[in-house]
Parts: C-alpha cells; sequence; structure tokens
C-alpha cells in the first residue's frame, strides 16, 4: 500500500472480548468449541465456534492467547449470552470468565505504514501474531495487508494518536466487505 488513502483503521466497537483465565483454560475450552484450543499460541491464532448441545451454532468467535490468558472476540450483541452459557460449564473447572468491558479495545486497520515505520515486525499470514508493547497485532486475510490491534483501551488509543496520523477512518460496512472477501462470516 503506498498511497495514503489506502491506509485506513476503524474502531471495531461491535465486538467484544471475554478473557478466559486459570489453570484449566486450555481444557476447558476445548470440551466447549469447534477448534483444537491447543494450536492456539502467543504467535497463532484461531476460529472457533460454540454450539449448543444439538449442534446448532450459537457463535463465532475469534480466539487468541493474550498474556496468561486465552480471549474470545465475538460480537457484541451476544456477549452477554454466550459468557452466561459458558459459565454455566465451569463446574469444577480451575477457570475464570470475564468480560473485558471499557479496559480493552480493537482496532482494524489497512495498510502496514504505521507498522514499517515504527519497525515492528508485521505478521506474514493469515491470524499470525506479533506483540508490541502489550498490543497485539494479528494479520487478517491471505491477500493484501489488513491487520487486527487488540490491547488495554488506553494503549491502543495512544497507539492511534501516534501512528494513524496518515490514515482515513473506514466504515463498518467497508471493513465488514473485507470479511467477506477473506471468508470470515459476519
Amino acid at each position: 500500500m503506498s498511497s495514503s488513502e489506502e491506509n485506513k483503521f476503524i474502531v471495531l466497537d461491535k465486538t467484544s472480548t471475554i478473557k478466559v483465565e486459570g489453570d484449566d483454560r486450555i481444557q476447558f475450552l476445548q470440551g466447549q468449541l469447534t477448534q483444537d484450543i491447543n494450536l492456539i499460541s502467543q504467535s497463532k491464532a484461531l476460529y472457533a465456534g460454540f454450539c449448543n448441545p444439538k449442534g446448532r451454532l450459537l457463535a463465532f468467535m475469534l480466539c487468541y492467547a493474550a498474556y496468561d490468558a486465552i480471549h474470545i472476540q465475538l460480537d457484541s450483541s451476544i456477549k452477554e449470552s454466550i459468557l452466561k452459557k459458558l459459565k454455566m460449564y465451569v463446574l469444577r473447572a480451575k477457570v475464570s470468565l470475564n468480560l473485558l468491558e471499557e479496559t480493552f479495545t480493537s482496532i482494524g486497520f489497512v495498510g502496514s505504514q504505521a507498522l514499517i515505520e515504527r519497525d515492528i515486525k508485521i505478521p506474514k499470514n493469515h491470524l499470525d501474531i506479533v506483540q508490541y508493547h502489550d498490543l497485539i497485532i494479528m494479520r487478517l486475510g491471505q491477500d493484501g495487508e489488513r491487520y487486527q490491534l487488540m490491547g488495554e483501551a488506553f494503549k491502543v488509543s495512544e497507539f492511534i494518536k501516534l501512528n494513524f496520523a496518515k490514515y482515513s477512518t473506514m466504515s463498518v460496512d467497508d471493513w465488514n466487505n473485507l470479511n467477506i472477501l477473506d471468508g470470515i462470516p459476519d
């Protein structure tokens, strides 16, 4: 992406994050989600589904390792119901589930200029992750330069101020269209 008109960003305020922590977090999620949670690492995220007992998909989510926890990003409109359903299955597992509200946020952006200017390692493949000063930067899609940045809200806000002066804002529809082109369901 060479021209500044191609560099855009959006605050992903229609998504929410559930933090899953505790000694049994991987085992617990392995039994609840449609993905091999053991494949998640500090450098790789995965998509997963959460289904009801009959196998009907209730939520499509992005799962990634963050610090000593696993974060589950999902649509904000279903955050409370999914959190409640997941908590029903905790039983004796050493795990806690908490909704990260105002303290945690995500942005999406197109164009790697902000990463190059800060000499930040660019994630190479779809769902690859790099860490940068307590922020998580993930590549989305195989083609193009599309990324998501997650972290504590004040750190993300500071990153935006320092790095996105040459970026324009992007509409939700434009971001959703890019998701569709990358095969990411809504």
